[in-house]
């Protein structure tokens, strides 16, 4: 458990020297102990770096809320020592009796690839590529990893650099969804291609937030909680500018038949997790049905294995591309046929699978 007080000191290379993702490593890891929960930060610096603190650091901390940040050394003994030029991410403080040793009363980082004082251009060029790497693969599957953060990642590395807010990104991507939407209610090929492309791009830049969040340490539930509802209204509007496109291309009877599968594969899957909510699980999230169930199943049933697959296609990053294309080629309302196929699958799936392990299953309610 993080102590009350941490303590920053001064290494033998000033602390101005190097910037990871625009900010100098002590006003970074600052952020990240405030982030982590400390009481008070003393900083045991020497004379260059309270200069440095006070003229290009203070301004960017002061108004974070969390700890109180003290020039100085502190009273009590037990403490956690760090240098003003070490390296370590945030989620070191999640467990912190392996990232941590206590020795002579003060905790110090146990030096690792994750984590360790910068000395040199090549150990800050070391921890560069280490945090881009964890960065990278720390969220969303293979599309976003391999192809959405080539692209993410070095528009994030720009945006940092210009302190641009995460919840800022989140805003303005949220605008070019909706021009996105707009573009696609037309009947015009180049409009549908271009918001077809502009879906996509949501999709890029949709992980900027959350990794100008990460590198800068800039956290909040009020961001997730943007990204959140902006992620669903704009999927909300594309599945409903997609019925349009049924509507217009398609016989009365084909829409209809659309619109019974869509709706009633959705409402029957909400109706199922919604059970094992109430029934199985003690979180009451709707993330649960996936996490304490769907996640757990035996890896060898081939059913679950093809749920698993099922589940990616309705990931932002894949039916964004898959949009994208269908886009190109004035071709959306065929992706609408396409997603109430896959949601008709997904009811059978669960229907399946919850006949088969709903019975095993301890009940948390009755």
């Amino acid at each position: 458990m993080l102590p009350e007080s941490v303590v920053i000191q001064s290494s033998s290379v000033s602390s101005a020297r190097w910037k990871l993702f625009g900010q100098s490593l002590l006003e970074r890891n600052i952020r990240i102990l405030k982030q982590a929960g400390a009481g008070r930060i003393y900083l045991d610096l020497n004379e260059s770096d309270i200069v440095f603190y006070e003229s290009k650091v203070r301004k960017h901390i002061s108004s974070l809320p969390g700890a109180e940040v003290i020039i100085g050394k502190p009273d009590n003994d037990k403490h956690l020592l760090i240098s003003a030029n070490h390296f370590l991410l945030f989620s070191a403080f999640s467990k912190f009796e392996e990232n941590f040793i206590l020795l002579n009363g003060i905790y110090q980082p146990v030096k690792k690839q994750s984590q360790y004082i910068i000395e040199n251009n090549t150990d800050f060029a070391g921890a560069r590529k280490f945090a881009l790497e964890v960065i990278r693969t720390g969220s969303g599957g293979k599309i976003a990893q391999n192809i959405n953060k080539r692209i993410s990642i070095p528009l994030s590395l720009f945006l940092a650099r210009l302190r641009v807010l995460p919840n800022v990104i989140t805003i303005v991507n949220f605008f070019i969804g909706v021009l996105a939407i707009v573009l696609l209610f037309s009947n015009r090929l180049i409009d549908q291609a271009a918001g077809g492309i502009l879906v996509q791009l949501c999709s890029i830049i949709d992980g900027c937030d959350g990794e100008v969040a990460r590198m800068t340490t800039r956290f909040s539930k009020l961001g997730g909680l943007l990204d959140t509802i902006s992620d669903q209204l704009l999927a909300a509007a594309l599945i409903a500018v997609s019925v349009v496109k049924v509507y217009q291309n398609f016989p009365f009877p084909v829409f209809l038949i659309n619109m019974i599968g869509v709706a009633g594969g959705v409402g029957i899957m909400m109706g199922i997790i919604v059970y094992f909510m109430k029934h199985y699980s003690e979180s009451m999230s709707f993330a649960s049905y996936d996490r304490e169930f769907l996640a757990v199943l035996p890896p060898s049933d081939k059913l679950a294995k093809a749920m698993g697959y099922l589940q990616y296609l309705a990931r932002k990053e894949l039916y964004s591309m898959m949009v994208c294309l269908f886009c190109l080629f004035g071709a959306l309302h065929y992706y609408m046929l396409f997603f109430t196929l896959v949601a008709v699958i997904g009811v059978i799936l669960m229907l399946i699978l919850n006949h088969r392990y709903f019975p095993t299953l301890e009940r948390i309610r009755d």
